[in-house]
């Protein structure tokens, strides 16, 4: 779904927010955000920043883009999944809920 009042995310932003999503799942915790530039700058074939804060404020505009908007606010998406369970719906939410619970257990 398309907002108009959203200004255009550049694909740089959204590298920067994978790339400290995977260093922070290869490491168990994000590092700090001078490290993780550092760990950018270093990395072959990309643009360096030059400080710490613009590599944050990337981050930040990637991770706004990348998370999925939703029209009901969190109360109200607990009390759909509740109605779903009920009604027999959740199945594919089972689902997925049992891969994420088995990929944080190892």
């Amino acid at each position: 779904m398309d907002h108009p009042n959203q200004p255009r995310t550049q694909a740089r932003a959204f590298n920067v927010a994978r790339f400290a999503w995977e260093v922070e799942a290869a490491q168990g915790e994000r590092p700090s955000w001078p490290e993780l530039c550092k760990l950018w700058n270093d990395f072959p074939m990309t643009t360096p920043f030059e400080n710490w804060r613009d590599f944050r404020t990337n981050f930040v505009r990637g991770e706004k883009a990348t998370l999925p908007r939703y029209t009901a606010n969190a109360e109200q998406i607990t009390e759909q999944v509740r109605e779903a369970t009920i009604h027999g719906e959740a199945v594919a939410f089972d689902g997925w809920v049992s891969q994420v619970r088995a990929a944080t257990v190892q």
